[in-house]
């Protein structure tokens, strides 16, 4: 018996399975370290944990997480696990790894995460061996939610938009502008706070002016990370993420501008991760 967790900020997908396939899925909340702390990460998920989903002894847990690249963080999440499901293995890997092993499997591969924040990495076929991004929103990120709410609204203070989509904007947030900006600047999550206003340009991607700020912040994140790690033009990018799923259309079409195409474009890992684990599960049973 395994159990495999897919955890990001907001959610975490949960999968009980053996080699006869997928025996219980279940959605919690985010438990990243670095967004809580791990008391309250541990309580939400026994709050939210169904009493009729027992996990066995001896069951073998896979967890995919964000922000446990540091020992500090990984050491929190494995104490929380450890409560959740004694007596049970329990194995650590990043929300990065699992991206890779969603889309790339057993092949080499350029694998990015575009969701609130971004990152990137090049994938051997069996670990990570080299990582662009992912130091947050005031370092990098760019192409990620935050860095798109950023642009719209720097575009709508600075009187970079045309009229009618001031206007869209203003009444669609609710607020002027100036109140966005000290919303931002006192909110409690900055990047959280900057990515809810992306929402907007989801909303009316196919407006040019729109698409144009999202096409020029992917351009700087492909600037950022792939055109730097890419070594071979033949290598497949993925990509995973909410935002790489919303914006697919202009993702390819600004790779096509560089003459480069994506191969997987997946909102969600957590399907691929587990057909990953039921093939080497059953690979180990043959």
């Amino acid at each position: 018996m395994q159990l495999l967790a897919e955890s990001g900020g907001s959610k975490t997908a949960w999968y009980l399975f053996d080699e006869s396939g997928l025996l219980r899925s279940h959605r919690s909340s985010g438990m990243n370290p670095n967004a809580l702390a791990a008391t309250e990460i541990l309580a939400r998920q026994q709050e939210e944990w169904p009493e009729d989903l027992k996990v066995p002894e001896g069951t073998i847990v896979n967890f995919y997480g964000a922000g446990i690249g540091a020992a500090p963080m990984r050491t929190q999440i494995q104490e929380v696990l450890e409560t959740l499901f004694p007596k049970t293995e329990i194995l650590l890997e990043t929300d990065m790894l699992a991206a890779a092993r969603a889309t790339c499997g057993d092949e080499v591969g350029i694998v990015s995460i575009l969701g609130t924040g971004s990152n990137c990495c090049w994938y051997d076929g069996k670990e990570i061996t080299g990582n662009l991004g992912s130091h947050g929103f005031l370092f990098n990120d760019q192409g990620g939610g935050a860095d798109l709410g950023r642009a719209m609204i720097s575009a709508a203070l600075d009187g970079e938009l045309p009229h009618d989509i001031e206007h869209q904007f203003r009444d669609w947030a609710g607020k002027s502008f100036l109140d966005i900006r000290t919303e931002i600047y006192q909110a409690e999550k900055t990047n959280v706070a900057m990515a809810k206003y992306s929402r907007f340009l989801a909303e009316n991607a196919s407006n040019p002016v729109l698409g144009s700020i999202v096409q020029r912040r992917f351009m700087a994140f492909f600037e950022k990370t792939i055109l730097r790690m890419r070594k071979h033009r033949e290598t497949p990018l993925h990509f995973v993420g909410s935002i790489s799923a919303v914006y697919a259309d202009i993702l390819r079409g600004s790779l096509n501008l560089l003459g480069l195409k994506a191969s997987k474009i997946l909102g969600e890992p957590g399907d691929a991760l587990l057909a990953y684990h039921l093939d080497l599960l059953r690979k180990e049973k043959a």
